[in-house]
């Protein structure tokens, strides 16, 4: 006899993320546990997260402006070191002694040394890189490279408004801003961009239309003004390395890239009066 095992679908409207992760193995006819669904779409959403911060970092490092360098994909073009190298020497000059780097690099020992040379810089200029090694830049793992990567980036956009550090760009935001409050850059009220507006405001009060600004209590009014917010930050000259969807689910890595781009334009134009 032949026996069929049948799976009923969930309804659409009780259907999650999660339920669509395990659809390869319902067509398998395989049941999956509920601990494995929910890992399932963690990775699901590691993964889109991930592929955001590497958007982020590599227009980040293309904008640099730095000699030979231009990244397509940040973890391949990473592997060897020497990019790695190039952009930390970038952030913080003479931090690479090139002595100490194999610039023809062509076999994978020599893209080990650089590699592991650049997570020693990397300790050097102050990162945390506990666990992260060499040979987890050549592999390309995902995971470490956006940690160091981060890092740099953290410190290049820090370095540039002043040496700052997040605490002190958190109290600029809400020294400028009298309305509106934030605790930290994770803060759930940035989805609704009303302390953005309001800090573009105070830059420049007539680049934002009021009138198309709502209070971003529903979904739509939400990705509405995340999108405008970047629009009028555009206007104003700032560099943004992040999506709409970004401020939307407020993701704090790019929310802080993003204001203190804000800030050196106030630095740069003199109207930084904190």
């Amino acid at each position: 006899d032949v026996f069929f095992l049948m799976i009923r679908r969930p309804p659409r409207s009780t259907q999650s993320r999660s339920s669509a992760a395990s659809d390869v193995y319902k067509r398998q006819g395989l049941v999956i546990t509920e601990k494995e669904q929910k890992e399932a779409a963690q990775l699901i959403q590691d993964d889109i997260e991930g592929s955001r911060e590497e958007r982020m970092f590599r227009m980040w490092i293309n904008s640099l402006g730095i000699d030979g360098v231009y990244i397509n994909n940040l973890y391949e073009d990473l592997r060897d070191g020497i990019v790695l190298l190039k952009v930390m020497e970038k952030v913080e000059p003479n931090s690479v002694d090139w002595a100490n780097v194999e610039l023809q690099a062509n076999n994978k020992f020599k893209k080990l040394n650089n590699s592991n040379y650049a997570v020693t810089v990397g300790k050097e200029l102050g990162f945390t890189l506990v666990g992260i090694s060499g040979s987890d830049i050549l592999d390309a793992n995902r995971k470490f490279i956006l940690a160091l990567v981060w890092q740099i980036m953290r410190k290049h956009v820090l370095e540039i408004i002043g040496g700052w550090n997040e605490e002190k760009l958190l109290q600029w935001v809400n020294s400028r801003c009298k309305h509106h409050k934030i605790s930290s850059f994770k803060d759930p009220s940035l989805a609704s961009c009303q302390i953005l507006f309001e800090l573009l405001s105070t830059i420049e009060p007539t680049v934002i239309n009021w009138s198309i600004v709502s209070k971003g209590q529903s979904d739509e009014d939400i990705d509405n003004n995340a999108k405008y917010v970047i629009s009028c930050a555009q206007k104003l000259g700032a560099s943004i390395f992040l999506l709409w969807e970004d401020i939307k689910n407020v993701r704090p890595k790019m929310i802080l890239s993003f204001v203190a781009t804000l800030a050196r334009i106030v630095q740069d134009e003199g109207l930084d009066d904190s």
